[in-house]
């Protein structure tokens, strides 16, 4: 199966990393919503069924060759970080 991609990127409104942020993924079989701070910020549901494919859930760092949509990687971004102080994954039911 080939991977689909619906892409899109969002303004937060504030700087990510001046200081921890609640970041909230609620994943039904109807929809996937992506929640910050309380706020919704986006809603998927295209091609929803491919969903219920076996999942992982990755948090990672890395460098993309696409400097228009990660930045440019140089002595200024490298090497970098990324702390999370709590993470919770709940069992849809």
């Amino acid at each position: 199966m080939t991977p689909t991609r619906f892409e899109q990127v969002v303004s937060l409104g504030f700087d990510a990393e001046a200081d921890f942020h609640l970041y909230r993924v609620e994943w039904t079989p109807e929809n996937v919503v992506f929640v910050v701070d309380g706020q919704v910020v986006r809603s998927w549901n295209q091609e929803i069924a491919r969903m219920r494919l076996p999942q992982n859930i990755l948090f990672t760092i890395w460098a993309s060759s696409v400097a228009g949509w990660a930045g440019a990687i140089d002595d200024g971004t490298a090497p970098t970080s990324a702390e999370m102080d709590w993470i919770k994954v709940y069992d849809y039911r």
